[in-house]
């Protein structure tokens, strides 16, 4: 393209301003200036380089030259040698594209990248006609990638997922997902990060059209079905995680049945402990206790101690959800003991396995215990290392445990309670993990309802704040985790929030002046509402904790 073009660009812009014709915009004037004069060998590389949506590294571009020269019909010109680096000085003179000096890394003008990607999207499947190798500029081999990615390049390699997936080169997708972004044994996306939409999204290139819809189950288009499987099993996590529960039923049930059907029973395990998971949190507590049993027994047949730990914490889980606390108390000491024969040893269960163990702990009444589960998870040089979910969950623990029966009233308890349970929330909030999220603002609000036995010997210190200010945070935080729960069919905390909910309103009735005797009325029936709906709720789904509280709660109304 020679410098002229530019002159009659810069003259026509002149011409168009003065007239202020409406027919021809700018930019239009400008990539119809640059079609007539481009070479088609340009035209296609910009064709190409459209697909980018991050910076293009100079051996990228090289690689496109290469393959626009096999497949392209061009002048000799550039068959010769410096060719390539003369069309890169064209390119760059003109503008068309630009080089960032510090990284060395190059990005296509935006109007000149629009233009031709909308070509490339209406051409017939236009992700069929580049070439597969194309899209691995960060190339399939993975010398030339840094081991486990800092977060800065963690966009180049979903760039580069998502090529791969265009280009039709799924299972090379894949393993760059695995082994460079998503890192199975760290979850760098998911875990670490708490990004589980951007996760979703990703997963999403893996089936035809990116269409994740449930109404129309699609495959995804890897090629073995043990990878197909972990994708659905994926998508079926992230899900969970977003609270679109019911949606990830059906993926963890297609994984399954792919597993099953190539007898891969400890994966299938695994998948049932996801499923176990789920309908725990939709209150399905005998599906949820099915699938951990299944859970467990496969990971018997395969002799996976690690994984047979993890199904007797779920079975563990279920079974203290209906109040069967010896069964539970069996599972969790199986696990603990798995636990120490596993290698090297594990002294105590760890993330989600060791907080239910305290939740369980806490409402058997065995508060040292707890305590010291706790104590030995939290050295600081282990806390500080913590993911931000796990730490959200100890910090509401930590909370849980001074308002436990049989904590002894000390001096600056409510501050320090208060603080465990603010910090809770601030990290789930920070975190968009909304299970977490409504456990803090469970805890929370619970909390300043209803202080718990160790508070009252403070009522009237100034420590406390003032039972209005209380109130009103309590009722703001557990309107607020019931919204969740019900939008996203968490149906547990649904019973949760509405008991808390009933011991607000109890609280506010018995706040009231004497002589306002209707307003007191009003919070006493609201109170009694919500009691009975956790009672109904929790019968229905066998939630014996459930329906405890909400007959303890209606017992003090009925007394009040």
């Amino acid at each position: 393209m020679s410098t002229g073009l530019l002159t009659r660009i810069n003259q026509q812009r002149r011409q168009t301003a003065t007239l202020g014709s409406p027919h021809i915009p700018l930019p239009a004037l400008m990539l119809r200036h640059y079609g007539e004069h481009l070479a088609s060998i340009e035209r296609a590389i910009l064709t190409l380089l459209s697909a980018f949506h991050t910076p293009i590294k100079l051996k990228t571009l090289q690689k496109v030259f290469e393959m626009i020269k096999t497949n392209t019909a061009i002048p000799d010109s550039l068959l010769e040698e410096g060719a390539f680096e003369n069309l890169l000085a064209r390119l760059l003179a003109t503008h068309i594209l630009s080089r960032d000096v510090r990284v060395d890394t190059y990005v296509l003008h935006p109007l000149v990248s629009a233009h031709y990607r909308s070509q490339l999207e209406a051409s017939s499947r236009p992700e069929r006609t580049l070439p597969p190798a194309y899209s691995l500029d960060y190339d399939p081999t993975w010398s030339e990638l840094p081991p486990p990615p800092p977060t800065d390049d963690l966009g180049t390699l979903i760039e580069a997922v998502r090529l791969a997936c265009r280009t039709g080169a799924y299972d090379a997708a894949c393993s760059i997902y695995l082994g460079r972004i998503r890192q199975v044994q760290h979850g760098v996306l998911t875990y670490q990060m708490g990004t589980y939409e951007v996760n979703l999204m990703l997963l999403a290139e893996f089936f035809p059209g990116g269409d994740i819809a449930t109404l129309s189950p699609q495959a995804p288009e890897v090629t073995t079905p043990g990878t197909q499987a972990w994708v659905l099993n994926e998508v079926g996590l992230c899900l969970t995680k977003l609270g679109r529960l019911r949606e990830a039923e059906s993926f963890y049930q297609r994984a399954l049945e792919l597993l099953r059907q190539t007898q891969d029973w400890l994966n299938a395990s695994i998948g049932y402990q996801n499923l176990a998971h789920l309908y725990i949190h939709l209150g399905c507590l005998e599906a949820g206790t099915i699938a951990a049993s299944e859970s467990l027994r496969l990971a018997r047949i395969v002799n996976h101690r690690a994984v047979e730990r993890d199904a007797l914490v779920y079975s563990a889980r279920a079974a203290y959800l209906y109040g069967d606390l010896k069964i539970a108390q069996a599972a969790f000491i199986r696990a603990n003991a798995l636990n120490l024969a596993l290698i090297p040893p594990q002294h105590t269960l760890r993330g989600l396995q060791d907080l239910w163990y305290v939740e369980y702990l806490l409402r058997a009444g065995e508060i040292d215990t707890a305590r010291e589960v706790i104590e030995n998870n939290l050295p600081e040089e282990v806390f500080t290392r913590r993911i931000q979910l796990d730490q959200s969950r100890y910090y509401r623990l930590l909370g849980d445990l001074k308002t436990a029966p049989g904590e002894r009233p000390s001096t600056g308890i409510y501050n320090k309670t208060l603080a465990f349970y603010n910090k809770a929330l601030w990290l789930a909030q920070d975190a968009g993990h909304l299970p977490v999220l409504i456990e803090a603002l469970l805890a929370r609000g619970r909390w300043e309802a209803y202080p718990g036995p160790a508070m009252p010997a403070l009522k009237d210190n100034t420590e406390m704040t003032p039972p209005e200010i209380r109130l009103k945070i309590a009722f703001n935080d557990l309107e607020e985790a019931l919204s969740y729960a019900i939008r996203s069919e968490y149906h547990r905390y649904e019973v949760d929030a509405r008991v808390a909910l009933a011991w607000a309103h109890l609280a506010q009735s018995q706040e009231c002046k004497p002589d306002n005797a209707a307003f007191q009325m009003t919070h006493r029936k609201a109170a009694w509402q919500e009691a009975t709906q956790a009672q109904t709720l929790s019968t229905k789904m066998g939630y014996y904790w459930g329906k405890l509280d909400a007959d303890t709660i209606l017992k003090k109304i009925k007394g009040a």
